[in-house]
């Protein structure tokens, strides 16, 4: 058309799939970083994931095993790993992992592995610091301890017998379950000779003599009543107050008009 300017643009063409009815293919999603550990973080997933998803579980267990750094010799040692291609998959996959602590710069540059727990805390200094610097006394399971301790046991019983933390143990295995901090000079020492004669008082096996004998001593028994306790109170209902008449509008009349109220019933 000669009113349109020479360098308009061009109006564009219907595509061949708004043609044919054909619905347009989606692109495929983008691969997760999951599918990535497996094949040293290519697009898609290499058949051995699940082997080395399966090996890097067997690792995090070696490093809870000891509170110590390892090497990566020494994991593959372990795992009994020879082939070259799945020691460098795993060699990618072990720092990405959320419970393995990498450090670069370990074993003269070699690299070092170690197991991160949920509390950073390796021995009995480093709990009795981590209690020290709450603002809130919170308590802390034993078993989480554990996992990144594997000697927590044996030096929260010995703290226990310091007087250093309150332990909750369990009933059947008489395991830490629950730790927290316990301040020694709060404790009161009580003399022995006092542990002596409380012990050596006797109680009446009668509930009624025993009773009999608190009161004798101007004492109240826990088993008295109450006192001011009755029985339950009835509310009582209010009176609804008597209808009021309407409003008198036809006032110019009162002169003439009789009052007839006193003959309502």
């Amino acid at each position: 058309m000669s009113f349109l300017a020479p360098n308009a643009t061009a109006s564009p063409t219907p595509s061949n799939a708004s043609s044919t009815g054909q619905k347009r293919k989606r692109p495929a999603p983008a691969a997760s970083i999951h599918s990535n550990l497996g094949n040293g973080g290519g697009p898609h997933l290499s058949e051995g994931a699940a082997q080395l998803k399966a090996q890097v579980h067997f690792a995090v267990t070696r490093l809870k095993s000891t509170d110590k750094a390892v090497s990566f010799q020494d994991l593959i040692d372990y795992l009994s790993i020879s082939d070259p291609g799945f020691q460098e998959r795993l060699r990618y996959a072990l720092p990405r992992h959320d419970q393995i602590e990498f450090n670069p710069k370990g074993f003269n540059g070699a690299g070092s592995y170690r197991f991160r727990p949920k509390h950073n805390v390796r021995s009995g200094e480093d709990l009795k610091a981590y209690f020290q610097k709450q603002k809130v006394s919170l308590g802390l399971n034993a078993k989480e301890l554990k996992e990144g301790w594997p000697g927590a046991w044996d030096a929260i019983n010995e703290l226990d017998k310091k007087g250093d933390l309150l332990v909750i143990r369990n009933k059947k295995e008489n395991t830490p379950k629950y730790v927290w901090q316990n301040d020694p000079t709060l404790s009161a020492k009580i003399d022995a000779k006092f542990c002596d004669q409380w012990h050596t008082i006797a109680l009446p096996a009668n509930p009624d003599e025993l009773r009999s004998k608190l009161e004798a001593a101007g004492l109240k028994p826990t088993s008295a009543p109450r006192e001011g306790l009755t029985g339950p109170k009835v509310k009582e209902r209010k009176k609804k107050a008597a209808r009021k008449s309407g409003r008198q509008t036809n006032t110019h009349m009162a002169g003439i008009l009789r009052d007839y109220s006193h003959k309502r019933k």
